[in-house]
């Protein structure tokens, strides 16, 4: 509670101070948090591989043209430490995996990758980890991890790290290699901040074979859906344009960029709004723990049963994190709290798809790098 206190003060403070100086209405809309080289991260396609890439960008607070106050004061840290249920959850499941190793007799050295405000290394610190390398790479959120981490005093157990995890090896690792691995990467579309490549990483190059990695495992959930409202939101609809204005044809066939469309799901009128038409399905599970994790392109086919005949007009999607003893969930079917850095995503089809009570629908899931989609 104090820590969390004392981090919305800090977080807060830089916010209005950043804000103050650019006129920045504070707010907290769907924007992705800032993490990147010595300044922030910006995804481009490789030309030559065709795979998704992070470039570093190099970003000054302070300067007006790089405009970094900006994308700190619409960022989602306050929104992060205001999110009770995963700060409940991550907390539970450190103090566990810290008491697990000290009943094997070993202290606990925890890896913190992505550590923002520092909230998760100093639960680890406050659980009874002998050392904690909290690792972040957006230099004024170094700044404010250090001061945080100071003001509740675990600069002695505790030290940050102001780089790229993917670009540290052991030697970067002060006391050797780490046991328990705590972070958060992910966001609405699980793999969008490149959780795949910074767990792989991570594992084989900054930890110890035997040791617990917090999450444990995500899987990804699918649920077909019926909404006639997100419809309209994805199609050029002619009956809707002023005077003589009229569309293409071919406009009005065009499916479009085969991708996600974060919203709050669970903000729709059901069933005015939107409608299921099946149960909600496993479609991919990722066991962060396992070395051999590959973020490598590949698809995946799952068939999901329909439940409810109707209209078919997208596939909704959220994920849940295995947390050791409980289970931090995603699913507009199990709102708790209000988070907007986590939300559910749709991805609408081409076209719509009439289907009956007992059809056998099959999904494929595919992914590169750090995009996915469904078809």
């Amino acid at each position: 509670g104090e820590i969390v206190h004392h981090q919305k003060r800090k977080v807060a403070r830089l916010f209005l101070r950043l804000g103050a100086r650019k006129g920045v209405v504070l707010r907290a809309p769907v924007v992705s948090r800032c993490r990147g080289g010595v300044g922030m991260f910006r995804g481009q396609v490789n030309p030559v591989t065709g795979r998704q890439e992070w470039v570093a960008e190099e970003r000054d607070v302070e300067s007006e043209d790089g405009d970094l106050s900006c994308e700190l004061a619409r960022s989602q840290y306050g929104d992060m430490l205001h999110d009770t249920a995963r700060n409940q959850l991550y907390c539970q499941a450190i103090e566990k995996a810290v008491s697990d190793m000290k009943a094997k007799g070993r202290a606990a050295h925890v890896l913190d990758i992505g550590t923002g405000t520092g909230l998760l290394s100093m639960m680890a610190a406050r659980a009874g980890a002998a050392r904690v390398t909290a690792v972040e790479v957006m230099r004024p959120m170094v700044r404010i991890a250090r001061e945080v981490i100071s003001a509740n005093g675990y600069s002695d157990t505790i030290r940050v790290v102001g780089k790229r995890s993917t670009d540290m090896t052991e030697n970067d690792m002060e006391g050797g290699r780490a046991n328990i691995l705590v972070t958060e990467v992910f966001d609405t579309e699980l793999i969008g901040e490149g959780a795949l490549i910074t767990y792989s990483h991570a594992l084989q190059n900054l930890m110890e074979p035997d040791c617990i990695v917090i999450p444990d495992s995500v899987t990804v959930n699918v649920q077909l859906v019926r909404s006639e409202f997100l419809w309209r939101h994805h199609k050029l609809i002619p009956e809707a344009l002023p005077g003589s204005v009229t569309v293409p044809a071919d406009w009005r066939k065009c499916p479009g960029a085969p991708s996600l469309w974060d919203l709050h799901a669970e903000q729709l009128q059901i069933p005015q709004q939107m409608n299921t038409l099946s149960d909600p399905t496993h479609i991919a599970k990722f066991k962060l723990s396992d070395p051999g994790l590959s973020s490598d392109r590949s698809v995946q086919e799952v068939v999901v049963p329909v439940s409810q005949g109707g209209t078919c007009h997208g596939v909704l999607m959220w994920w849940t994190a295995d947390m050791s003893e409980a289970e931090l969930s995603m699913s507009p079917w199990d709102y708790t709290q209000w988070r907007d850095h986590w939300l559910q995503a749709v991805q609408l089809l081409p076209e719509p798809l009439n289907v009956k009570k007992g059809d056998q629908l099959s999904v494929n899931y595919a992914m590169m790098t750090t995009p996915l989609w469904f078809h």
